[in-house]
């Protein structure tokens, strides 16, 4: 029986429960924000929906996504970063997810 190994990777990989905890928590906030809130612009002329449409179209890339990610109502922001983290998810499971975690972290950091 001849048995395969597993190369041994550069750096520790985040897990997707990980990635997964960050995205529920970000979408909850997301979801749980007025529309006024959404919709409002902060310092850097960025509301929170334009910086929710930010990370996912990074996320959409990091999945491979060749289409573009539309611009929603401020509303949907929270269900378009689900979608696309889910997506992300399973493209490519694998995936070192640390940086897309980081990036939810500090997107729901910046709602407040």
């Amino acid at each position: 029986m001849n048995e395969t190994q597993t190369p041994e990777l550069p750096f520790e990989p985040a897990g997707p429960v990980e990635f997964i905890s960050q995205l529920e928590r970000t979408v909850q906030r997301l979801t749980s924000m007025s529309l006024a809130r959404l919709e409002r612009r902060d310092e850097d002329g960025l509301s929170p929906a334009m910086r929710a449409h930010e990370i996912s179209m990074e996320l959409a890339e990091l999945a491979g996504v060749d289409a573009q990610v539309p611009f929603l109502k401020a509303h949907a922001a929270g269900s378009q970063l689900a979608v696309v983290g889910r997506d992300l998810l399973e493209r490519n499971p694998m995936l070192d997810l640390a940086l897309a975690a980081e990036q939810l972290c500090d997107l729901r950091n910046h709602l407040y």
